[in-house]
């Protein structure tokens, strides 16, 4: 449904509703009762007209916006939302946030690094709130150095959001630098504290890693696997990556949280082992 026609339905339905409550009563009650309504409640109908009035300011405001975003012209939004940010100064979260998309699904990580290095002396709060998209380009170029460190840091940070997906991209980047013990160490940590389902089963993914070489890993995996399937089950995690479809570190990792899924959720027994440590 185009979006002309969502804001044209929208105060369609507004104002039936507030002519079936107003006059309702009157075809029930009498004319007696409109005037009865209009000396002692005529602030509902003032307050009505204000919000009618509110709602369509907004949608005109942002009729532009609206529209890219329908059309899914990826370009010309990421050009609108650059006017909004730098030049405007309108630095919101909204915003932002559909940069960092827009920016991901261009593939312009260059203009991520850019947004990053902005938003630190404009809006530094932001980088914390963001702190997992802004860490994944360093994961995309598998530049392991760089997101051992940068992930490191929002670890040892008090106000990190989002801890759980920094615990396991931080032991992600420490297995690619085949720091594997470490690497370990913070994906058992994160095996016994989070209760995130998706964060559960790529904990478990790599976990996996190590059981071929480590007993206890293996018996941990396993009653992993157990718990995930008497907890969670495959609908429930289809249900979670439903209402994180706008969750980028998500979509990016599709790949591998279908493996899993197959791996630990419609496969009995007899799963195999990433080759992740050689």
């Amino acid at each position: 449904m185009k979006f002309k026609t969502i804001f044209f339905l929208f105060n369609i339905v507004l104002i039936i509703a507030f002519l079936f409550v107003l006059l309702m009563p009157i075809l029930l009650i009498g004319q007696n009762y409109f005037s009865l309504f209009i000396s002692k409640d005529w602030y509902v109908l003032v307050l009505f007209f204000l919000c009618i009035a509110g709602v369509n300011i907004y949608f005109i405001l942002n009729w532009k916006l609206f529209r890219l975003l329908e059309t899914e012209d990826w370009q010309m939004l990421s050009r609108y939302l650059e006017e909004q940010v730098y030049k405007k100064k309108r630095i919101r979260k909204i915003y932002v946030k559909m940069l960092l998309n827009v920016y991901f699904l261009n593939s312009e990580m260059d203009k991520i690094n850019k947004l990053e290095e902005y938003l630190k002396n404009e809006k530094p709060q932001y980088l914390l709130y963001f702190s997992v998209e802004f860490g994944i380009p360093y994961l995309i170029n598998s530049d392991a150095v760089s997101s051992e460190s940068y992930f490191g840091k929002l670890l040892a940070s008090r106000k990190t959001a989002n801890v759980e997906w920094i615990r396991w991209n931080y032991a992600f980047a420490l297995m690619q630098k085949k720091e594997f013990e470490a690497a370990k160490a913070e994906l058992l940590k994160l095996y016994g504290e989070s209760t995130n389902p998706l964060i559960f089963l790529l904990t478990l993914y790599l976990l996996d890693s190590f059981a071929k070489m480590d007993i206890g890993v293996k018996s941990k995996v396993d009653e992993g696997i157990k718990k995930l399937r008497n907890m969670y089950g495959l609908k429930k995690i289809d249900k979670e990556l439903e209402s994180n479809s706008d969750n980028i570190e998500v979509v990016i990792l599709s790949q591998i949280i279908r493996e899993a899924k197959e791996r630990y959720l419609t496969a009995e027994s007899n799963r195999f082992t990433p080759d992740t440590v050689n």
